[in-house]
């Protein structure tokens, strides 16, 4: 569906994580991203480990439904 169709936008990697790994002492994670379209907020994993809040990268969502969606890097 992304494949085709998508729309590309630049979103921000905020402070909310993703748990990759269970270990309760030094856990793995990634952070996910936000970003606006018409006014409305969505956000998604970024699903990089190397991205610290802040960062800017480039996303891709469907037109119809932006809550469909995905770092440029997950194809």
């Amino acid at each position: 569906m992304l494949d085709r169709n998508s729309v590309e936008i630049e979103a921000t990697i905020i402070d909310d994580k993703n748990i990759l790994s269970k270990s309760a002492i030094d856990p793995e994670f990634t952070y996910s991203y936000s970003f606006f379209v018409n006014g409305n907020n969505y956000t998604g994993d970024s699903k990089n480990q190397k991205y610290k809040v802040g960062n800017k990268i480039n996303v891709e969502y469907w037109p119809n439904w932006p809550q469909v969606n995905r770092s440029k890097k997950d194809k």
